[in-house]
Parts: C-alpha cells; sequence; structure tokens
C-alpha cells in the first residue's frame, strides 16, 4: 500500500511506462549539459547541484549515489562516492542500491553504520503530461533505473526484489521505500515534511516550477537527521 496516496488508474498506467526504459537507461552515464533530458539548449541542473556540493557537504564527507554519477560527484562536485563507475567493488554498489530500496529508518542505519555518512543523492526526470496537467516519471533518471536497482540490491539482501519493493505493480517503488518516497516528492504528490529520517538539503530549482516546465531533472539530495 502507498502510505495515504491514491493514485488513479490512468496515472499508475502512465507511470508505469517508465519501467520499460529501465533496460535501456540504466547502464549509460547522463549528459551533463542537458542533465539528460531530451533538450538542444543547455540544462543546468546537474551542474548547479555540483556546484552547491562542493560547496557545502563537509570535505571528504561520501554520498551514496548510483555508480553512472560517480565521475561527476568526484571530479566536479569534488565530493567521493561510496561507488564509483569503476565497478571494482560491486558490494559496494549493491549496498548503495539496498540503501535506496530501504525504508527510511534502515537507510538510515545503513548508511551511518556501515558507511559513516549521511548523504544521499537521488537524480529523477519528470515531464508534464498534457492529458492530466502534472508531472509524471520520464524514465531518464532513476526511476528508469530502479529496476537494475532491485536486481543489485538482491545480492546482499535477498528480500528486495522487483516484486517486493512495488507490491502493486504500479512500475516505481513503493512509498515507504526512500527511492519510491522520493519519486512521488519530485512529481509534486508528497513534500519534505513527508520524509521522516531524511530532510531534503538540496533540490534543483526546476522542482519548483512543476507547473511551469514540460520537463525537469531534479538532483535531490537527502541528509539524515540528526
Amino acid at each position: 500500500v502507498k502510505s495515504a496516496i491514491v493514485l488513479p488508474t490512468v496515472v499508475i498506467l502512465l507511470i508505469s511506462a517508465t519501467f520499460s526504459t529501465a533496460l535501456s537507461t540504466a547502464d549509460v552515464a547522463p549528459t551533463l549539459a542537458v542533465s539528460n533530458l531530451p533538450s538542444d539548449k543547455p540544462v543546468e541542473d546537474w551542474m548547479d547541484a555540483l556546484t552547491w556540493m562542493k560547496n557545502n557537504l563537509p570535505e571528504g564527507e561520501p554520498v551514496a549515489a548510483w555508480w553512472s554519477y560517480s565521475y561527476w560527484i568526484i571530479e566536479v562536485g569534488g565530493k567521493p562516492t561510496l561507488a564509483d563507475s569503476s565497478l571494482l567493488e560491486p558490494e559496494r554498489a549493491a549496498m548503495v542500491a539496498a540503501i535506496m530500496l530501504s525504508n527510511e529508518d534502515e537507510a538510515a542505519h545503513m548508511l551511518e553504520e556501515e558507511f559513516q555518512t549521511e548523504y544521499v543523492l537521488i537524480f529523477v526526470t519528470t515531464r508534464r503530461s498534457p492529458q492530466l496537467g502534472f508531472h509524471l516519471p520520464l524514465g531518464l533518471g532513476d526511476e528508469g533505473k530502479w529496476g537494475w536497482f532491485a536486481h543489485a540490491a538482491s545480492k546482499v539482501k535477498p528480500e528486495i526484489t522487483v516484486e517486493n519493493v512495488d507490491k502493486n505493480g504500479d512500475g516505481v517503488p513503493d512509498v515507504n521505500t526512500l527511492l519510491g518516497k522520493t519519486f512521488f516528492y519530485a512529481i509534486g504528490f508528497l513534500s519534505e515534511k513527508d520524509f521522516q529520517s531524511f530532510e531534503v538539503v538540496y533540490v534543483s530549482p526546476s522542482h519548483y516550477k512543476l507547473s511551469e516546465e514540460e520537463f525537469t531533472a531534479q538532483v535531490i539530495i537527502l541528509k539524515v537527521k540528526s
């Protein structure tokens, strides 16, 4: 059950379409200049986020993020990551995936106890539905890769499977997972107040322009609450 969120059938069908993009996007690093959006103009979301990280996160503080963003985070954002694109330590990538597909309390515990860090970065792309008038996951960010997250996470936590984290089969992780909750936050169905164990310390400015923008590329950085 997705907490108090009840989505109309048409919304569920549209959201589920993003799951089909997982195979085509999971191993492709997004293009920095356009933040992985289908745009011929610069999209500043990732550069803004990396600049914020460089200037605001503690020196040497690792960030939990999917491995395909690691080069940007390390080289541009100036921060280490828990998993990098070399995948020389695949179990660390699997643990990052497990963190994201766990509930908030478990995710916070894993971050602090196993990695001694507090920060998670999640990347979500959205597009406004002309039929419905609000944004839905587009599938070019982590919302298009989470099936691979589940596959990786199952190596260290066998109970994490696509079926177990998407119990109603709508194509996105359930809202009781950290990743699922962040997806619903990105499309405007949840607010920052809906996070219990984490706080949103950074979100791309485009998050606040959902009513204006056709597409958004939202970099969302969460911190474990003190």
